[in-house]
């Protein structure tokens, strides 16, 4: 049966979430130990959760039947879970990739000085009228009708 595989982006991170699946050698112990019992913030650090995602997210399809896709996506940084699955670029060439687009990312902006938020039951109509008087916030992504 023919389908296609959509892999997540960084946010979808969680401690715990390397239980149960085969990781030893795709990433270190130390970022290993961070997935499985954190701490929360440093996991979700971009260094540690962008890696800690991709490793996951091909982790997960390894142990899946999903093994032959028709097609493949990735919304941002699952761009690259889908070129390992398409067998565009290796899984070791992926985590290279992603461990120095999260280094620029994190470095781009200094830590505390930005933040994001998820508005949910909201139109993005209401959602900027309520920023339109605080200065360089923003609406940056619309999800969809409530989101």
């Amino acid at each position: 049966m023919a389908h296609c595989l959509i892999f997540p982006g960084q946010g979808t991170q969680f401690q715990g979430m390397a239980s149960g699946l085969s990781l030893s050698g795709i990433v270190s112990s130390r970022l290993l130990s961070l997935m499985e019992h954190g701490p929360e913030e440093e996991l979700n650090r971009t260094t540690n959760a962008q890696p800690a995602v991709l490793a996951a997210s091909i982790a997960l399809w390894n142990s899946s039947s999903f093994s032959e896709p028709e097609m493949v996506m990735g919304h941002s940084l699952g761009e690259y879970s889908a070129l390992v699955a398409a067998g565009a670029i290796s899984l070791k060439d992926a985590i290279s990739l992603v461990e120095a687009r999260a280094i620029y990312m994190e470095e781009a902006q200094p830590k505390g000085t930005t933040g994001m938020a998820a508005v949910l039951e909201m139109s993005a109509e209401k959602a900027k009228d309520a920023l339109k008087d605080i200065g360089d916030v923003w609406v940056a992504n619309l999800n969809g009708g409530g989101q």
